[in-house]
């Protein structure tokens, strides 16, 4: 397996598995946004719709381009920009929300910048 498919697979799971602690309930970071997509009325859904876009374009081959990888990075970390705006940095101050946002953002930041794979 390409170095840069290892890389795309593990942020994109990593991705996946940020937990998002709700008030009663936690959740996976993917199923929130599947969530919030069917949410009507409100910017939470724009923002899902976005990185569900964003994650769907990593599995095309329009996805191996920089400039792509670059704007998909964008549109999958625009519902977290979000919540961390919405809500007191407090509320993300757990482990399982960091680790997997650090694997995710550091996994897809090296993908971006290593040359491409043949």
């Amino acid at each position: 397996m390409l170095l840069s498919t290892k890389l795309k697979l593990i942020a994109l799971i990593s991705y996946s598995f940020i937990i998002i602690w709700g008030s009663m309930i936690v959740l996976p970071l993917f199923l929130v946004l599947l969530a919030n997509l069917f949410s009507f009325g409100n910017l939470k859904q724009f923002f899902a719709f976005l990185a569900i876009v964003g994650f769907i374009i990593n599995f095309m081959p329009l996805g191996k381009k920089r400039l792509t990888q670059i704007i998909i990075f964008i549109l999958m970390l625009s519902p977290l920009i979000k919540m961390l705006i919405d809500f007191p940095l407090i509320k993300f101050n757990y482990l399982a929300f960091q680790i997997p946002l650090l694997i995710f953002l550091l996994c897809y930041s090296i993908l971006i910048i290593i040359p491409r794979d043949k």
